[in-house]
This record gives structure tokens, C-alpha cells and sequence, in this order.
């Protein structure tokens, strides 16, 4: 689970703001991929770097005669700087938190809507699948004539609890079917 400790200027006054994040480790088979994307997109969003994840941002633009007004000059790099640091803040969460597969390929992007739009195509259209594998999972437990429905009943609740993570519902009522 990363834990992130990042002071961010607020935009809105000069005072600083301290922000922690705690995201969960992106599992390989993207089983939790849906609760993964909710919390690491609440941590951008808290962050205050919603456009930098979307490509939104405004890229810092070049003083018009460079080396004639250091003021300018100066303002253009303090911009570079804080435009570079705001994509690597969201490019290391997402390091400390995908899998080891992805990590080379997010290294190659150099802005952060591109390493998150890597990252989504893989995931995105993944969570159906793994739905159906859990409920394939619940629909093959049983319980043995006699034996104690017990532990049964403990591994169920327990896929009924990942096939939430991956964005499925299940209602009391067809979990009452799993169950009978």
C-alpha cells in the first residue's frame, strides 16, 4: 500500500497544504481494479492534479525572448519545475502501486495522463471478467451431505466480498441463492 506524504501549494492562497494518500497495491490480475481506480483517483483528486490525470493542464510556455528578462525566465522555470513535479507525483503513485509488469512501461511516458491511460487499458474492460470468474467460483462451492456448511458459507462470503471489489453487486437475494 503506498503511502504518500507530499506538501502541494494551494492554489488559492500561499499557505501550504500537507495531503496523505493511502492507495492499495493493484493486484497483476486486476481483481480489485475497481476500488484500485476509486482511491487513486480520489488521491489525484485531493492532490489537486485532476487536469495533469486528464492532459488538461497548461504546459508552461517559453518566454517569447529568453535570456532578455531574467524575471520571465525565471517564472518560466519555477512553471517547468512545478509542471514536471506535479506529473511525477501521480507517475510515483502509480509506481509504488501497479505491478512490477507495468512499471517499465510507465517509465517511457512523460506525462501522467499517458502512464494512467496505459494503466486503464489494461484494467478497464477487465473487471467483467473477473466478475464472472468469481461468481463461476461461488456457483461451484457446495457443501458435503452432512459435512459443516460452515466453512462453505465463510469461503462465499469471502467471494462475495472480492466480486464487490471488482464492481459487481450482489444482491441479499441472489446471494440467498449461492447460500441455498
Amino acid at each position: 500500500m503506498a503511502d504518500i506524504h507530499k506538501i502541494v501549494p494551494d492554489p488559492l492562497s500561499q499557505t501550504e497544504a500537507t495531503t496523505s494518500s493511502k492507495i492499495p497495491a493493484l493486484n497483476e490480475d486486476g481483481s480489485n481494479w475497481v476500488l484500485y481506480k476509486a482511491q487513486f483517483l480520489a488521491a489525484v483528486y485531493a492532490k489537486g492534479l485532476r487536469r495533469y490525470l486528464e492532459g488538461t493542464e497548461r504546459v508552461p510556455q517559453a518566454p517569447t525572448a529568453p535570456g532578455v528578462d531574467s524575471d520571465a525566465d525565471e517564472r518560466y522555470e519555477t512553471a517547468v519545475d512545478k509542471w514536471l513535479g506535479n506529473h511525477s507525483t501521480i507517475k510515483t503513485l502509480l509506481f509504488q502501486t501497479v505491478p512490477e509488469s507495468l512499471k517499465l512501461d510507465i517509465a517511457s511516458k512523460s506525462r501522467a495522463n499517458e502512464a494512467w491511460a496505459l494503466v486503464s487499458a489494461k484494467y478497464d474492460n477487465q473487471g467483467d471478467f473477473v466478475q464472472v470468474n468469481i461468481l463461476n467460483r461461488m456457483h461451484q462451492l457446495q457443501c458435503e451431505e452432512g459435512g459443516d456448511p460452515r466453512p462453505v458459507l465463510t469461503q462465499l462470503a469471502r467471494l462475495r466480498s472480492e466480486y464487490a471489489t471488482a464492481g459487481g453487486t450482489l444482491s441479499d437475494e441472489q446471494y440467498k441463492v449461492f447460500i441455498l
